[in-house]
């Protein structure tokens, strides 16, 4: 049995790793926005209330492309969001 720590952010927690493939391949992932300047903001909704931005859902769109679909993808163009920033 896996548990989250206590000391660890309250997002953290057990979940199968089928489930978060199969997540990763669904057809509304990646979704994506525009930034205050403009810019493309990737974000990655993988469960209810858990988006993730660049960086860290740049490398899943990326794992998700090519180890996933078998695409190749690059994503060192990818802007982190406003909040991230400052």
């Amino acid at each position: 049995m896996v548990a989250p720590h206590a000391a660890e952010p309250q997002g953290a927690g057990a979940s199968s790793g089928g489930d978060v493939l199969r997540r990763l391949t669904d057809p509304d992932i990646p979704r994506w926005r525009t930034d205050c300047d403009g810019r493309p903001v990737l974000q990655m909704p993988l469960r209810r209330g858990m988006v993730l931005h660049a960086p860290t859902g740049a490398l899943l769109w990326q794992f998700r492309e090519v180890a996933l679909l078998g695409r190749s993808t690059r994503v060192a163009d990818l802007v982190q969001p406003a909040f991230t920033r400052t």
